[in-house]
């Protein structure tokens, strides 16, 4: 008896369980305190969202400042129906800091990502292991 996507219990926990963590995720957007150009210097690789004086959002890479602008990739833009999606060939956007009203920084967990792999490994393991004692008991099965 093989371990199968139906009638699998296992299978459909560890799914349930991927699918989860997927969509918790494992980062977070903080709120830039220090001044922007200083954020920016610090972590040029990070991505950042940004709001503009006039409410619009932006999320931008590969950051850099230049005199009194920003300038980074969008990796956000909006589709047709208006929902926001990454985009096939990134744009270059240079903003002026002057009209950014809040940046705020992805960070993620350090720790996180690897305790989730370490709990789907386990999960993993426990389905086969008990998979595997089913089958070979003597339970006349």
């Amino acid at each position: 008896m093989a371990l199968q996507w139906t009638g699998c219990p296992q299978w459909r926990a560890v799914s349930v369980f991927l699918l989860a963590v997927h969509v918790t995720g494992c980062t977070q957007w903080t709120p830039v305190t220090q001044p922007f150009p200083e954020a920016v210097r610090k972590s040029p690789k990070a991505e950042v969202r940004i709001t503009l004086l006039d409410g619009s959002q932006v999320e931008l890479g590969h950051l850099r400042i230049v005199s009194d602008s920003l300038i980074g990739i969008n990796l956000v833009g909006s589709s047709e129906s208006g929902v926001p999606e990454p985009w096939n060939k990134p744009d270059t956007v240079e903003v002026a800091l002057a009209d950014i009203s809040r940046m705020e920084i992805e960070k993620g967990s350090g720790s996180a990502p690897a305790i989730i792999v370490g709990v789907v490994l386990l999960a993993v393991v426990v389905a086969v292991v008990a998979d595997q004692a089913v089958e070979n008991s003597d339970m006349g099965f």
